[in-house]
Formats: structure tokens, sequence, C-alpha cells
């Protein structure tokens, strides 16, 4: 699904007529979608998925001791050999939470959920995102309120088909979790 499908989706179920190009900045219905779809994939990314979650990821203190957040982070943990290291993203850099500081002098590894551009997102996630972003933008500014119920029911439905394919995608043994080897001493 192109952006555009996305943004026409969201206008055809709000009762709007589809646009032939994305009118963004505009004060068109359809920059409001746009708006909304944007915001909605902010939202729905920001809780981390199989997609866009880095695992692993070694970050390198800069000359100054900063440990930076790579562009467009949404969530960042230390990771792997430095679980133990107590850290916190502000703005827009590692906190030591325990030395009350700034300033690393190691590479930390990190895990570290980010956004992704359109394109880049598994369709059906794209999917559900884009459910989501109808139901709000006809609850806001839908011509046709009667619609909404149906809207909901869809959201639900995509999240779900969402959720199944992240879970799909993980390749999870419940037995070799981190957790698990901490329960049994491994």
């Amino acid at each position: 699904m192109t952006k555009l499908e996305a943004v026409n989706h969201i206008l055809q179920e709000a009762g709007d007529r589809p646009v032939g190009k994305l009118e963004t900045g505009t004060a068109s219905n359809a920059a409001l979608a746009e708006s909304t779809l944007d915001s909605e994939d902010q939202l729905v990314q920001s809780t981390g998925w199989h997609y866009n979650t880095l695992i692993g990821l070694e970050l390198t203190p800069d000359a100054d001791g900063n440990v930076n957040s790579p562009a467009g982070t949404f969530q960042i943990d230390t990771d792997a050999e430095s679980e133990s290291i107590d850290a916190a993203q502000v703005g827009g850099r590692l906190f030591d939470r325990v030395g009350n500081t700034f300033a690393w002098t190691d590479p930390l590894k990190t895990k570290v959920v980010v956004r992704l551009e359109w394109g880049c997102i598994p369709p059906p996630i794209q999917h559900y995102i884009a459910a989501c972003a109808a139901a709000r933008f006809n609850r806001r500014w839908g011509a046709d309120k009667t619609r909404q119920p149906l809207l909901e029911r869809d959201v639900r439905k995509q999240k779900v088909d969402a959720v199944r394919y992240d879970s799909e995608q993980k390749d999870i043994n419940i037995l070799d979790t981190e957790e698990v080897r901490r329960v049994l001493g491994n």
C-alpha cells in the first residue's frame, strides 16, 4: 500500500472522494487525512514491533563521551552484555542513571525502536495504521458518523492481523528467552 492509497482509504471511509496525489501542507481534507495517517503511524510504530526493533546495536560514545540515539528513535535500552547498565534516553542521548552523567567511556549494546518510512513498514502493519487513521479521521471530520462502529471493528481486525504477523516474524522459542535463562540459572 502506498501512502497515497492509505490517504485515499481514509478519505473514502469518511465519505470523501479520493485524490490523485498527496496534498501535503495544504488545507484540504486529503492533507488532514495524511496528517492523521502520519500521527497514527508514529503512535503505532512507537510501541515497537519486530520489524522496527534493532537488537544488539552497538553505540559508541562520541569525542565528548555522549552516546547519541540514532535518528528516529522512539525507545532505547541497553541490551545483551550491556543489559545490566541502567540508562535512559534523555534529549537524544543516553543518560547513565547510576552514575548521574551523560559521559560514557565504553560502547553500549542496545535495543532500539526506530521509526521507519511508510514504504518500509510491512503491509499488515500499514493496514492497521490506515484503519486507525480512518477511524480517527472519521470521528473528527467524517461526513458519515454512522460508519464509526464499522471502522472501529476494522481497527480491531487489522490489529489482530498485525499482531499475528508480528508474532510469526519473531521466531520465538519460549524456552530460549532471557527470562527463562534467568529462571533456570543458565
